[in-house]
């Protein structure tokens, strides 16, 4: 008599994974074809404004989405209140075409802190256009991007930043029994360290203004 062999349902949704994972292997994806042209972005208080350089490098046109939040990456954007206006917020993009963004601050100067930077988000969402004929085996997905916004007070204008790095202090001290590297900030600007490397283990942390972190 043959012998009857039978899996698992365990072995059953592991096989049926692999098999989703196996075809999505062979399905086309769609890649981010969208540039921009600054990883930061700063609108000084007298200035108001700033622009970013955004740069299609695909063939196709795009659609873009543009807005600016808080720091929740996950609050939907008409729902957000910010004091900035981005100019345009929704535009369409050509392949091998470039455009700039203005970021507008629109509040009032008296609703953020004036000895000190505020930090907010840029996002911007491409969302590609549809592929013409059988979209059976093309996996379509739109690609959000997020830099820093920085709010640069009037009162911080005149100040030099070019050595801001060097008041910077490291300190030594112990948190639950063991030993950690204390870094402090005493600066009223956000500073973002390119790397932190400790007993062989690295980071790269952004320090915001008069804060304190440890490792």
């Amino acid at each position: 008599m043959a012998a009857m062999y039978g899996f698992t349902p365990q072995y059953r949704r592991l096989g049926r994974w692999l098999l989703i994972t196996v075809m999505a292997l062979f399905i086309p994806l769609s890649h981010a074809e969208i540039y921009l042209g600054a990883t930061r972005l700063i609108v000084n208080g007298k200035d108001k404004e700033a622009t970013l350089r955004v740069t299609n490098e695909g063939r196709s046109a795009v659609l873009l989405q543009v807005w600016v939040d808080k720091g929740d990456s996950e609050a939907e954007p008409e729902k957000i209140a910010t004091p900035f206006t981005v100019a345009p917020p929704i535009l369409r993009l050509d392949g091998k075409r470039a455009q700039r963004l203005r970021v507008l601050f629109t509040g009032a100067e008296h609703t953020l802190p004036s000895d000190r930077e505020s930090v907010f988000w840029l996002n911007v969402l491409e969302i590609p256009p549809k592929v013409a004929g059988n979209t059976a085996s093309q996996m379509q997905m739109a690609f959000r991007t997020r830099i820093k916004l920085f709010y640069r007070p009037r009162s911080l204008q005149t100040m030099n930043t070019a050595n801001v790095q060097d008041q910077l202090r490291f300190s030594l001290a112990k948190q639950g029994g063991s030993p950690v590297l204390v870094v402090s900030n005493p600066t009223p600007f956000h500073q973002t360290l390119l790397e932190m490397a400790v007993a062989a283990i690295s980071n790269r942390p952004s320090l915001p203004w008069c804060r304190k972190m440890a490792w």
